[in-house]
């Protein structure tokens, strides 16, 4: 966990509960998706599809991660890609273990 903070971790027992047992595989399938787009040729543009294709799955979230992430998309030109990447990366796990909201 302590090399790998982004990755979804769950304690067994925990998993008993509904709601976290549903978040956390909806992290797990979140996260594989989003290693799905790092094995295609990076792209800003692929990033756009990402984020707009993932836009209710953050907002039933955090709209405060979604609008940080959207104002990292839009203002994207003035990050090297990597940075893009690894900033939206970040923030995407990071939205993803707030507790949605109806």
């Amino acid at each position: 966990m302590e090399h790998f903070s982004l990755l979804p971790v769950e304690d067994e027992g925990r998993l008993h509960d509904p709601m976290l047992r549903e978040n956390f595989i909806e992290r797990i399938f979140a996260l594989k998706r989003w290693q799905e787009l790092l094995s295609q040729k990076t792209s800003r543009g692929n990033l756009v599809d990402f984020h707009t294709k993932h836009k209710l799955l953050i907002l039933s979230h955090s709209s405060k991660h979604y609008q940080r992430m959207g104002k990292l998309v839009a203002a994207q030109k003035s990050f090297a890609l990597q940075d893009l990447y690894d900033q939206y990366e970040t923030l995407l796990m990071d939205s993803l273990k707030v507790k949605t909201t109806p």
